[in-house]
């Protein structure tokens, strides 16, 4: 039986925007994974000391978003814990308890700082890391990290992909301004955003 090919894409979410589904869907186009399983973010580790959309709230976001597509699933582990979240934990979790090739799906910003991770060699050593620019002037800082990386005999990959520079940053930001967002989300979860008057102040 063939082994799944299964990205592992976590996040905070908060929103959950089209640039997320883009980039997971060229993930599965270009390495042909079977399948992605977006991982929101419980209690993140570099984001303590912030203020997150309530956990549920950003659950239920993904869940929307995804609604319809096979090959997307949602994995709610670090949701259900009061623990603070920590990537290598997740992927021995996963790791443990399912079967599959695995894949972690990141941007660009998380590969720049990823060694800081708690424990990142635990994961860097065995699991095989893809990575995807959402803006073309980082193209180069990208490529040279990723050779970098490469001569420390981490599996890292590019993913080829239409830069679409939206941010979660961005979409909250305009909502708290007054703007009409709809473009940047997927019509369910724009709509569940709005009926819940979340981000506007």
């Amino acid at each position: 039986m063939k082994t799944k090919k299964i990205g592992i894409f976590g996040g905070t979410f908060d929103p959950i925007h089209l640039g997320h589904l883009a980039i997971a869907m060229e993930a599965v186009n270009e390495k042909g994974l079977d399948e992605v399983w977006f991982v929101p973010a419980g209690l993140p580790n570099f984001k303590q000391n912030k203020k997150l959309t309530d956990k549920a709230d950003r659950l239920a976001m993904v869940e929307l978003a995804i609604e319809g597509n096979d090959k997307f699933k949602v994995f709610d582990y670090e949701v259900k814990s009061d623990q603070v979240s920590y990537t290598y934990k997740t992927l021995d979790y996963i790791k443990q308890n399912y079967e599959g090739d695995f894949y972690l799906i990141v941007g660009e910003d998380s590969l720049m700082s990823i060694e800081s991770w708690e424990k990142a060699e635990t994961f860097l050593s065995n699991t095989k890391i893809l990575v995807c620019s959402r803006n073309i002037n980082s193209q180069r800082n990208i490529d040279k990290e990723i050779k970098r990386l490469k001569e420390k005999d981490y599996r890292v990959e590019k993913i080829s992909f239409r830069n679409i520079d939206i941010s979660s940053t961005f979409i909250r930001d305009r909502i708290r301004e007054g703007f009409d967002v709809r473009y940047y989300l997927d019509n369910k979860v724009y709509r569940y955003i709005r009926d819940r008057g979340l981000y506007e102040d």
